[in-house]
């Protein structure tokens, strides 16, 4: 089953469909719920619309948890800012908001994305400025360096832009991440 926390992300019924579209597996919590963080085999981190730090600890609590479970998460805008923040890596606020399409160019070879250049929706007003120890730089855009990121050792991604309304690629994107978490040993 894929946990999928709900950020409160203006675009949440959009991966909700996408999600489901692939798997029907999944659950949708609030970010307050960290005890689902349970018999799951991925964890999807939702953007958000508003700034609360309730959720950045709920968050916290929910990422620190599956990383110590060996659980597979996907960050998605917020979702991968605060993993980043999580992890000891820092944001920087950008001079304006984005929301338009952009080229997304992929650097290094991983699981997650296997196409070297494509076009996403991006709709945020910070960036990852400095990763965490741990995690390297899988993807760049014209607006961030760190575009796409991943844990190292750990199947843990973030990406800043929305594949749940960035099409076709979009949809792989997703697709890609719930084959990762497939892989995982355990029952749901």
């Amino acid at each position: 089953m894929i946990l999928l926390v709900d950020n409160g992300s203006s675009s949440i019924i959009n991966l909700i469909e996408k999600i489901k579209f692939i798997d029907n597996k999944i659950r949708v919590i609030k970010n307050t719920d960290v005890n689902q963080v349970e018999k799951i085999k991925g964890i999807i981190l939702s953007g958000r619309s508003i700034y609360s730090a309730e959720t950045n600890r709920e968050n916290f609590k929910i990422i620190r948890k599956a990383y110590n479970s060996e659980i597979p998460i996907l960050g998605i805008c917020f979702g991968a800012e605060i993993l980043a923040a999580t992890f000891g890596g820092t944001l920087q606020k950008m001079e304006r908001p984005i929301k338009e399409y952009r080229r997304i160019n992929i650097i290094k070879e991983n699981k997650l994305i296997k196409i070297k250049s494509f076009r996403a929706f991006e709709s945020h007003g910070y960036k990852i400025f400095r990763l965490p120890r741990d995690f390297e730089r899988i993807g760049v855009s014209g607006v961030s360096e760190n575009e796409v990121i991943k844990h190292r050792e750990k199947q843990i991604y973030g990406v800043q832009f929305h594949p749940e309304i960035s099409g076709r690629m979009g949809l792989r994107i997703l697709k890609n991440f719930i084959g990762i978490c497939n892989l995982k040993k355990g029952n749901c």
